[in-house]
């Protein structure tokens, strides 16, 4: 019998999404693009932490710049970690970890 003229068996190919499952870079990349946000949301919140004072500031408030407020707020509420760093530090920090961590470890799944 001539090869060049043979018939192939029809091969079954596995879904993309069942490929997935048995590859755990998803978890990988979800937990690193997670980790990586949280860390860019920790860095950032003083700056958040000034932006939320100054828009929930009393209306006859009189401050001048958002560095002013900071600087009212650090002087008031004793140092910089504990008015800039700790308010809201936890809460944004696990929800930006657990939804990009989601996100990004589901995307390759459901793309």
């Amino acid at each position: 019998m001539d090869t060049a003229h043979k018939v192939r068996a029809p091969t079954i190919q596995k879904h993309r999404f069942v490929k997935c499952l048995h590859n755990m870079d998803h978890l990988k990349n979800g937990l690193a693009g997670g980790s990586s946000a949280a860390v860019a949301v920790a860095l950032l919140n003083p700056l958040d932490t000034i932006k939320t004072r100054w828009q929930t500031r009393p209306q006859g408030t009189a401050v001048g710049s958002m560095h002013e407020l900071g600087v009212q707020i650090v002087r008031s509420e004793g140092g910089f970690v504990r008015a800039m760093w700790l308010p809201g530090l936890v809460a944004n920090a696990s929800s930006i970890l657990i939804s990009t961590s989601t996100r990004m470890g589901l995307y390759p799944l459901f793309r």
